[in-house]
């Protein structure tokens, strides 16, 4: 399920451990406090973080080193809650484990999950009945950034009732976990600072932003944009089988009617969300004077193709009909998506005609011509099985380079030549397929850029080439 698809209309926050106090009256225990210091100096927002500082001599009545702060909760059977908490690392720490956020019984003292870094590995561990690592992925823990872990629990005895999502800086790590979240008659509370093994180094990390609500909505990390406007989020836009769809919209400061993106993340169609990959793009068109609208869809293998295109093909409508609240101009209307996202706006803008309700299409290194040797996503994606005698038939009929017309919207196409995991020949074939049956399309090539928009926010020139094309295109 999406990343804010769980969220919930009516919500509260219950605690924050900010340090927005300036102090750290917000926590019910401070273990080891010479190791805690607050200051204001990098912080995730606000005024205030806290510096955690671990030496060798910093031990706990279980022989363990640890600095760390404590957070009592009040739960009960069935009680859904969300926990945010924000970690900035000025080095990478040990490659032996670190836990940096740690569930536990109270009186008992039972750990009953915890997140955890190995340098620059993050892992998600939970520990009851016994400790298995369900989410480990080296590189996600990337020293001088704020790292934003989110942790959904529905707190509960029963392990078919129990339920864990987590999510790290807005992918979802760990989906829908089963698992008795309640131990014994100890209420659990929450832990965080660093936890390890006795060792001779120091090692030091930066805590921000803890939240403790009813709602996904509540501890979302921020999203800054520079562009003066409006920021509105959590919208509904579709409600597909009962499933919440939502999307968050940017308003330009103005009148308007301003030139507008739809934005679909990308993530293999099995992961991410609204918040996913996109937001250096986000930054870029409102900085550019666009309205924006990043989505959410439905994901697979849980919801096969076509599920994913429905979606974005209902917050298309779904923009259109809301066209005056949102001060979208409908003859500047721009579909765009990057990997996943990349393909199922090229997908859906061969339905659409020039001059129609697509004024163009982006698509950042998507896919545009499937193949039976992409198992995994015939099958877990569109529900193809490659060895069926009509498999290749099947696959011509999803792929955007057997859909070409001549009278389809401009297409824009930004590809890496060192993408390691769309080729770029992709990206290449279909503009010269469209070219060849009179569509327009250009292809803007780089070099270096690999796969994702981590380096293109690097790269201004490619930003200012983007928004040229646009605002010529959109003339």
């Amino acid at each position: 399920m999406p990343w804010l698809a769980l969220a919930c209309l009516l919500s509260e926050v219950l605690w924050r451990g900010d340090l927005e106090t300036g102090n750290l009256d917000q926590w019910t225990f401070k273990l080891n406090p010479g190791g805690l210091e607050v200051v204001s100096e990098p912080k995730r927002e606000g005024f205030h973080a806290l510096h955690v500082h671990i030496r060798p001599t910093d031990l706990g009545k279980n022989g363990l080193n640890r600095v760390e702060v404590n957070h009592k909760m009040t739960i009960a059977e069935g009680d859904d809650r969300y926990y945010a908490w924000s970690i900035y690392l000025p080095k990478a720490l040990s490659s032996e484990p670190r836990q940096l956020g740690t569930f536990e019984t109270s009186t008992s003292f039972k750990q009953i999950m915890a997140v955890q870094a190995r340098g620059t590995t993050f892992e998600f561990v939970t520990r009851q009945p016994q400790t298995v690592v369900r989410y480990s992925r080296e590189g996600k823990l990337t020293p001088g950034l704020w790292h934003d872990f989110v942790i959904h629990v529905r707190w509960s005895r029963d392990p078919a009732k129990g339920l864990v999502d987590v999510w790290l800086d807005g992918d979802r790590a760990v989906s829908g976990l089963s698992m008795a979240t309640l131990i014994d008659e100890n209420t659990p509370f929450l832990q965080m600072g660093i936890l390890r093994q006795p060792t001779s180094s120091e090692e030091d990390l930066f805590l921000d932003r803890a939240i403790e609500a009813t709602s996904l909505v509540d501890v979302l990390p921020p999203l800054e944009m520079n562009a003066p406007g409006e920021l509105k989020r959590e919208i509904e836009f579709s409600r597909p089988g009962g499933e919440r769809l939502t999307l968050d919209a940017f308003v330009p400061a103005g009148k308007g009617p301003f030139p507008t993106a739809i934005v679909v993340h990308g993530g293999g169609f099995t992961r991410g969300d609204k918040h996913s990959y996109v937001p250096p793009l986000l930054r870029v068109l409102a900085d550019a004077g666009f309205a924006w609208f990043t989505i959410d869809y439905r994901l697979a293998p849980r919801h096969k193709f076509p599920a994913a295109v429905d979606d974005v093909e209902a917050a298309l409508k779904w923009v259109r009909t809301h066209a005056r609240q949102y001060k979208v101009d409908l003859k500047r209307l721009v579909l765009t998506g990057e990997s996943a996202g990349g393909y199922l706006v090229s997908l859906v803008g061969t339905r659409y005609k020039r001059g129609g309700a697509l004024a163009a299409v982006v698509p950042f290194y998507g896919r545009h011509n499937f193949d039976l040797s992409k198992s995994a996503a015939l099958t877990d994606f569109f529900g193809i099985d490659p060895t069926a005698p009509d498999a290749g038939k099947k696959v011509r009929a999803v792929s955007p380079l057997h859909l070409i017309k001549r009278d389809m919207p401009p297409y824009l196409l930004i590809h890496s030549t060192d993408d390691p995991q769309v080729p770029y020949a992709e990206s290449v074939k279909m503009c010269e397929a469209m070219t060849a049956a009179g569509a327009r399309c250009e292809l803007f090539t780089t070099q270096g850029l690999g796969h994702g928009l981590g380096k293109w926010k690097d790269v201004p020139a490619e930003h200012q080439r983007l928004i040229g094309w646009l605002r010529e295109t959109l003339r």
